[in-house]
């Protein structure tokens, strides 16, 4: 008849499903979420070994340049483009790696997000900012050890080596930032390579230059000063 109505009583003997199960079998996209995320994480892993190579190799070939200044690879000498090429391939690819490690492992550490915006960012971007800086004053031929000569003013007045000074607060900044422990564990030996490449670089300066760069170390820190002075440029 037209007035009939089908009613459906539900069979309560039957178990219920469980939920995890059901929401895994009716939700397909949490799956590709779980793939995905141990591919982010398979892939911090990956960068995070090449960025420790490449770290481990410029420090290397920094240490060598120390204590062989006669076959220095950094700063490289005369005409050597492979080692100039090589070297900046080695510090700027472990720079994009260790970025590429960040957002791969991005909160694993699971850090406060005030600590990460208020003292990672900061550091990042100002310590970022500080290196271009210095390395738009030195220029990127005298940056790169295409050509001699030393800044003794302006950011050059405060540090003897901005560039590194500023990546280094780069780097600590991103650590902080990214709260990943393979950008924290893969940061040490691109610190220690910073920290080192000062060493032949003044070496080769006295070298070259002699008392006029003895002087600008004499009043000029390797890593901090307060003292600024005129911007000028001392070639050769």
């Amino acid at each position: 008849a037209a007035g009939m109505r089908l009613l459906i009583i539900p069979d309560w003997k039957q178990p219920a499903p469980d939920a995890a199960a059901l929401a895994w079998r009716i939700l397909p996209s949490l799956r590709g979420a779980a793939d995905c995320s141990e591919l982010l994480s398979m892939a911090a892993v990956v960068f995070a070994t090449c960025a420790v190579i490449m770290e481990l190799l410029a420090l290397a070939a920094v240490v060598y340049s120390f204590f062989r200044p006669d076959r220095r690879i950094w700063p490289p000498q005369g005409g050597h483009a492979w080692a100039r090429n090589g070297m900046s391939f080695l510090f700027f690819g472990s720079a994009v790696c260790l970025a590429l490690t960040g957002l791969s492992d991005w909160g694993g550490l699971g850090l406060s997000d005030r600590i990460r915006l208020f003292l990672g960012l900061p550091l990042w971007t100002g310590g970022a900012a500080f290196a271009v800086a210095a390395f738009l004053q030195l220029g990127a031929a005298s940056s790169l050890g295409r050509s001699g000569g030393f800044m003794t003013g302006g950011l050059y007045a405060v540090t003897r080596h901005p560039q590194y000074v500023g990546s280094i607060i780069a780097l600590a900044g991103w650590s902080v930032l990214s709260a990943s422990g393979w950008v924290s564990a893969a940061a040490l030996p691109a610190a220690a390579a910073l920290l080192a490449a000062p060493f032949p670089e003044e070496a080769a300066l006295r070298e070259h230059f002699g008392g006029r760069y003895a002087e600008y170390a004499r009043r000029t820190p390797r890593f901090l000063s307060v003292r600024l002075h005129r911007a000028q440029k001392e070639d050769s």
